[in-house]
């Protein structure tokens, strides 16, 4: 029995080259690796290069388990205002992004990290968008941190020593 609206029928036409279908995913799920793949955007390279960067080597650091509160501002969009996320896991070098809208892979962002209720200052960095999950949950964005100054990263690796 098919459950899916008939509003959301095949295309009939492909979209040009680019172009995105932002609807619900097909209505079989496909095996879970090709799922895995198909729900993912990953950037060829870089240490945060996917969700299984843990499990092939690609990350220069371990991540932890912490959740943080962060701002994310899109560097060429002024007018916008910062987005409101919570990290699930962090390294000094990355961390994954949980959110129902993440950005584009390559999109470069200005990230402010913190815990909940701290007073201290955030960590602050910009960030490239390595990989992003849209339809598997959680949904969100892979990240890497590209400028982290000596006192933000010892702030972040305080932060996760206090998380474990």
């Amino acid at each position: 029995m098919n459950s899916q609206p008939a509003m959301f029928a095949p295309l009939s036409t492909p979209l040009p080259r680019g172009e995105e279908i932002l609807g619900p995913p097909a209505p079989q799920a496909p095996p879970a690796a090709a799922a895995d793949a198909a729900a993912t955007d990953q950037l060829p390279a870089g240490p945060a290069a996917g969700p299984a960067a843990a499990e092939t080597g690609q990350r220069r650091e371990e991540r932890v388990p912490l959740d943080l509160v962060i701002f994310t501002y899109p560097l060429d969009e002024t007018e916008r205002a910062p987005t409101r996320s919570e990290s699930r896991n962090v390294s000094p070098t990355g961390m994954f992004i949980a959110t129902e809208r993440p950005e584009s892979k390559g999109r470069v962002l200005f990230l402010e990290a913190f815990p909940n209720g701290s007073d201290e200052p955030p960590v602050r960095s910009r960030a490239v968008v390595r990989w992003r999950r849209r339809w598997l949950e959680p949904r969100g964005m892979g990240v890497e941190l590209m400028d982290v100054g000596d006192e933000d990263r010892d702030r972040l690796r305080r932060w996760m020593g206090q998380g474990r």
